[in-house]
């Protein structure tokens, strides 16, 4: 229990004024079984396309590939994607409290929290070009990084993206938080 208490403390700071904070996690109590990814929405008059999908990557893991094609230059600072975790309780998700805000190239430079893992792909560092084609392949999330003391159960991350201040996407990952039984040999 102290440590989801060290955890609400941390998190629901708001806006992530140290990105070198998040990027430092690292922990090994907790797997993470990674279900999809829901696109929701998107903004049309900003992005020619965003297009979402996972498939399964191997036996044991799932991974995501993401392409995408901005109407604008991207350049440091102009995305910001606010993160907000929900738990699966009483037959909803329900709101945990797991929520921060970064842009999206301290996102991709710094490979927050284990999510910006991936093989492949054209998306590494910022600026992004307008009208160009960028994609993320075989995109998988990195439970070793994720926060310390997350309670076991069904997660679902809420991504939603913003230009300034304009909406650019909503996006749903969904996921389970689980322990490897250890059976002691008596």
């Amino acid at each position: 229990m102290n440590h989801l208490l060290l955890i609400v403390g941390l998190t629901t700071t708001g806006i992530a004024s140290d990105v070198d904070f998040f990027s430092k996690f690292n922990q090994n109590e907790y797997k993470i079984k990674k279900e999809r990814f829901a696109l929701k929405d998107y903004n049309q008059t900003l992005l020619n396309y965003l297009r979402v999908s996972t498939f399964k990557f191997n036996r044991t893991d799932f991974a995501t590939n993401v392409s995408v094609s901005p109407k604008f230059d991207v350049a440091d600072k102009e995305i910001y994607v606010t993160t907000q975790a929900y738990l699966f309780l009483s037959n909803e998700y329900r709101i945990f409290p797991l929520r921060f805000q970064i842009s999206y190239c301290d996102f991709l430079e710094n490979r927050i929290m284990g999510l910006s893992n991936h093989e492949c792909g054209n998306v590494h560092t910022c600026p992004l070009r307008k009208n160009f084609p960028y994609h993320l392949c075989n995109w998988r999330t990195l439970a070793s990084k994720l926060p310390p003391g997350i309670p076991d159960g069904q997660y679902k991350l809420n991504y939603r993206g913003m230009y300034f201040k304009s909406f650019l996407f909503d996006i749903d990952h969904y996921g389970t938080v689980y322990r490897e039984l250890k059976i002691v040999d008596w």
